[in-house]
């Protein structure tokens, strides 16, 4: 949710220094606040974190009072404006923002800090025909100019060209961008005037959505506000992922840029650093440090907070890199005391060690030696590593999980009832079989729910009050073991399944698959997912998401549709297979596993989203010869569909455990 706030104040606030007073008053700022609630959950308060910030630098204008304006001199306004403006932008502007975690089973840390949208190359080439800002007698008139770019907090500073309406600037900065939609890059071209305000040579703003969208865009833009002039920018989007192969990739690309290499990244590192411990006391008082931390990566610097007279300091902060080559780069750690200045021991990492380590990520305890460090001072850091990439629609761009690990959340205390007795006392619900749930064992092993499982996937117009059938399916895990390969050892494949009553589309998103079967010689695959909506096996009523390749944990998060009437979901099923896209002449395994999903129990007012096991190809064969539906389902083995018994039977065997009428198909 976006805001345009203006504030208007009638606060005065005024300071004192050895006599002299000075202050300012009527306050304004004017700008855009963004609101985000996220992530959503279907337990109150419907949402587990609220970020607030400014998409870009507000405007602030205030009035100087007392001595302040009294010696007004020139420069001297527009410094202490720039001054506020700074600090205002340093709490909450894009990258900067106030998070509030609302739910206990939220990461606080990585809902303040997500991973970013993406990378923005800006190559500032130059500009034609600017106006001219200086006038002399026995020189022509020219200008002296220079361009500063700010998107968001961020702000880049081309050079001044000397005596020119036409400068060739031939700059290329890189900004980190946390948000594409609603964020705009603004320019700004200055004429330089020592000594007094330099003069503005025209702006121009430019929305950066549609930049992501393109991949790159070269173009000359004409400034605004003034009455002539242009300037020449180029602009490259990058995505992040975490495929080793596109970092060979990006490293050709920055070599075969020989004008700009030396400024290039070709990858973006990601640091948290979480907490220290048994660091030294002071050895003369035995008092206990002011300890921060202070980390380098090339030329760039970042240094955390301050933590006061502790031996074992948590900041839970974060702070990001550009890497111009991970082969060749480390990252320093020192550790240092505010009040002595000594180093409290300090240490190294290598960030090739990233480009072998799961998902490019390290999160452990680090050494800590030299300075004042003792045999067990540590440092605890998360490194993350994502690769620069051009490519504008990555599969492999991993979806956000704002949820703690289960093994961190608070647990409620476990029912003092015995397992025989809720076996024997619970309804079992038809439902929990297109989730996949085993009914006994959710109720026999799962008394309560975990905060972690009330996570939400819905449209807006779709929405409904949770039903009381649903209970039961709400108690799964939606994240499996990431060692289980499924009970066929063919991998797991993760959807979310809703109908839109609304539009009458069945919704079926296909998100990631996990630990799937190896389909060629180097033990990888290039998987894809195909979809059916069964009995039409039309070449129009199939789906299929894009190949990943060399990959046996693709993520896809591709949304599919198909048109079919609320009355006709009893009769349809999903034919969903996982296959590898082999060339026409390998030998290679082309299906690497099955799930069919009978839709008749599909609850029209909910969003299921869970795990599938794959199964062999032959098991949909199967089905016509009547096996029970735990070989049709995966994870529901207590539950057999008799041929021909009713979902409303009579009997007591039938209405306790909800026998399912067979149909084949």
């Amino acid at each position: 949710m976006d805001i345009e706030i203006l504030y208007s104040s009638d606060a005065d606030v005024a300071i004192s220094i050895k006599g002299i007073n000075a202050g300012i008053k009527d306050l304004q700022i004017r700008g855009t606040i963004r609101v985000v609630f996220k992530p959503l959950m279907n337990v109150m308060p419907l949402f587990g974190g609220l970020n607030v910030f400014f998409l870009n630098s507000p405007v602030i204008d205030f009035n100087l009072t007392s001595l302040a304006n009294a010696l007004d001199i020139p420069g001297l306004s527009e410094m202490l404006r720039t001054i506020v403006q700074e600090q205002v932008s340093a709490i909450m502007v894009l990258p900067n923002r106030i998070s509030v975690a609302l739910a206990n089973n939220v990461d606080a840390n990585r809902l303040r800090y997500p991973i970013p949208k993406g990378v923005l190359r800006i190559y500032m080439l130059g500009a034609n025909d600017l106006i001219k800002a200086d006038f002399g007698v026995l020189k022509k008139s020219k200008s002296d100019p220079y361009a500063v770019i700010r998107i968001g907090a961020q702000k880049f500073k081309t050079k001044v060209e000397a005596n020119t309406v036409t400068p060739n600037w031939n700059e290329a900065f890189e900004a980190i961008i946390d948000e594409k939609s609603g964020q705009f890059m603004d320019i700004e071209v200055f004429d330089e005037d020592p000594g007094s305000k330099d003069d503005d040579l025209g702006n121009v703003s430019l929305e950066l959505e549609p930049v992501s969208k393109k991949g790159m865009i070269d173009s000359w833009l004409p400034l605004e506000d003034v009455k002539k002039g242009m300037v020449h920018i180029k602009l490259v989007w990058l995505n992040l992922c975490n495929d080793i192969l596109e970092l060979d990739r990006s490293l050709r690309q920055i070599d075969g840029d020989t004008e700009y290499s030396e400024s290039l990244s070709s990858c973006l590192l990601m640091v948290c650093v979480d907490a220290a411990k048994c660091l030294s006391k002071s050895k003369k008082s035995l008092s206990e440090p002011n300890p921060y931390v202070e980390l380098t990566v090339g030329q760039k610097k970042e240094r955390t907070t301050v933590k006061l007279s502790s031996t074992d300091p948590k900041w839970e902060e974060n702070f990001r890199f550009l890497v111009h080559d991970p082969h060749f780069q480390e990252i320093y750690y020192v550790v240092y005391d505010k009040i002595t200045g000594k180093s409290l021991g300090e240490g190294s990492v290598p960030l090739k060690n990233l480009l072998s380590a799961t998902n490019m990520t390290m999160d452990r305890k680090f050494d800590l030696k030299g300075g004042e460090a003792t045999t067990n001072s540590r440092l605890l850091l998360q490194l993350t590593l994502r690769v620069l990439s051009n490519q504008l629609n990555p599969t492999w761009q991993e979806p956000e999980d704002l949820f703690l690990p289960e093994d961190k959340i608070p647990k409620a205390p476990e029912a003092t009832s015995t397992a025989s007795s809720k076996a024997e006392d619970t309804e079992i619900d038809v439902n929990s079989i297109e989730s996949g749930v085993d009914p006994i064992k959710s109720v026999e092993e799962t008394p309560t729910m975990a905060a972690g499982e009330n996570r939400l996937s819905t449209d807006v117009d779709d929405m409904a009050p949770p039903s009381p059938t649903s209970e039961l399916r709400q108690r799964r895990s939606l994240t499996p073991s990431l060692s289980s390969s499924g009970d066929h050892g063919r991998g797991r494949i993760q959807l979310t399944i809703r109908y839109s009553t609304k539009r009458q589309q069945l919704v079926v998103v296909v998100h990631k698959c996990i630990n799937l079967l190896p389909c060629d010689g180097d033990n990888l695959a290039d998987p894809y997912v195909r979809m059916y909506l069964l009995p039409d096996k039309t070449s129009a009523n199939k789906r299929k998401t894009p190949v990943v390749k060399n990959s046996l944990n693709p993520v896809f998060d591709e949304t599919f549709e198909f048109p079919v009437a609320p009355g006709e979901l009893a009769t349809r099923t999903l034919d969903i297979s996982v296959k590898h896209n082999k060339s026409m002449f390998s030998s290679d395994r082309q299906i690497i596993g099955v799930v069919f999903i009978k839709l008749y129990n599909l609850d029209v007012f909910k969003a299921l989203t869970e795990w599938f096991d794959l199964q062999p190809e032959d098991f949909g064969e199967k089905m016509s010869i009547g096996l029970p539906l735990n070989t049709f389902y995966t994870a529901a083995p207590a539950l057999l569909a008799l041929d021909g018994l009713p979902l409303n039977a009579q009997s007591g065997m039938g209405r306790r455990y909800g026998f399912l009428p067979f149909q084949g198909h």
